[in-house]
């Protein structure tokens, strides 16, 4: 079977298995439900408003991009349902080139394109108007422009990823060692260009909020849902800290920097404790996968009838993510001895996952913020099973 053939039952297969979640009536909750009202209220002309207030509370990429969509194709959910599904195919058509710039030669990508398409959590997103599709999407097609593409390409939708996740702004010149050369000046130039693709963003933030502000506002009291007396780790917004920090649009650039003062004033008058939170974030980004089901619950009128389904797939889910991941941790020893052959792109994942780890713990680690890297991560694994069954590489 040829390599297009393969990539095109492969896509068809994942399509196939998402299609039929968008026949279930999901209701879109929390960020889910802000996305589509803001998107929404975009495609209408309105604007990006928060209770009728101009914001840059959450970063505009995937409202934006989901406007469009809605201002297309009518404005409904099922119109972001369905621009997820496309964007789920094209994420795993991108594995391919992808997996050849980091492993030439080898088969890999082939059960990493496998492996994407039939893991239960990346299935699940499909119906939920997250930005995590569309991240995965974009971070994708940054890394293979970047890699193997021209330089201001990669800028551009390097730049799309910022406005979609802040953390993104810092990709290019993290990624620096494993481009080919000349490194320097292609990181450079990609790093120029993302910040003239968020320049609009940001003149715009200061023209209606009388503030510098990249992309959002909302990177103190994320800090702060991290970071506080009560902090588990994970996402903890009930901390009197966080509960006292004004909610109010109107307030958002003032709240911002007050929530980040009193994260780095809690950090800095307990240090230990925040030290100790540090495994806990890690594990919390790591250690689970499948968290797709918590939004089914909350949004799902038949989830009641079928718990018992959803929680098998969820085990099953896991089970898969852990062998994944294993797989993919034993290919780090092999690159280190292989590391004279394979060429600097095939650190690529493992920069990525070392930088969201970090981001993660200053941050919180939530199991849906390496949604994005499980593409690198389904290479790895694929790389250590090609390699045991003697594929070239």
């Amino acid at each position: 079977m040829t390599d297009t053939t393969f990539l095109a039952l492969v896509i068809a297969l994942a399509i196939a298995l998402r299609l039929p979640l968008l026949a279930l009536d999901v209701a879109q909750t929390s960020d889910f439900e802000w996305y589509f009202d803001a998107a929404t209220a975009i495609a209408q002309g309105q604007g990006y408003l928060d209770k009728g207030v101009p914001t840059a509370f959450w970063p505009p990429g995937w409202p934006g991009f989901l406007a469009a969509c809605l201002a297309l194709f009518g404005q409904s959910a099922r119109t972001g349902q369905c621009a997820n599904l496309l964007l789920a195919a094209a994420s795993i058509a991108l594995i391919r080139p992808l997996g050849l710039r980091l492993f030439p030669g080898s088969r890999a990508w082939r059960l990493a394109a496998l492996a994407i398409a039939l893991l239960p959590n990346q299935i699940a997103y499909v119906p939920l108007l997250s930005a995590e599709v569309f991240f995965q999407f974009l971070l994708l097609a940054a890394c293979l422009l970047v890699l193997s593409g021209p330089a201001l390409a990669a800028g551009a939708a390097f730049g799309l990823a910022a406005l979609t996740k802040t953390q993104a702004l810092l990709l290019p010149l993290l990624l620096a060692p494993v481009l080919p050369a000349p490194r320097l000046r292609k990181a450079l130039i990609a790093a120029a260009a993302m910040l003239a693709a968020v320049l609009p963003w940001t003149l715009r933030n200061h023209a209606v909020l009388g503030a510098f502000v990249p992309v959002s506002t909302n990177g103190g009291y994320t800090l702060l849902t991290g970071n506080n007396p009560t902090a588990t780790g994970r996402y903890s917004p009930g901390d009197p800290l966080v509960t006292a920090i004004s909610k109010d649009p109107r307030d958002q650039v003032q709240a911002d920097r007050l929530a980040r003062a009193a994260a780095l004033d809690w950090i800095a008058a307990d240090p230990a404790a925040f030290l100790r939170l540090l495994p806990r974030k890690f594990a919390g980004l790591w250690f689970g996968d499948g968290e797709a089901e918590w939004f089914y619950q909350l949004g799902y009128p038949g989830y009641a009838d079928h718990a018992l389904a959803f929680r098998a797939v969820r085990i099953a889910n896991q089970a898969c993510y852990l062998a994944l991941m294993a797989l993919a941790l034993a290919a780090l020893p092999a690159m280190v001895r292989h590391r004279r052959t394979l060429p600097s792109a095939a650190w690529t994942g493992w920069l990525l996952a070392a930088y969201f780890t970090a981001i993660s713990l200053v941050f919180s680690g939530q199991s849906r913020f390496h949604f994005a890297l499980m593409p690198f991560m389904a290479l790895y694994a694929a790389w250590t099973v090609t390699r045991l069954a003697g594929d070239s590489e």
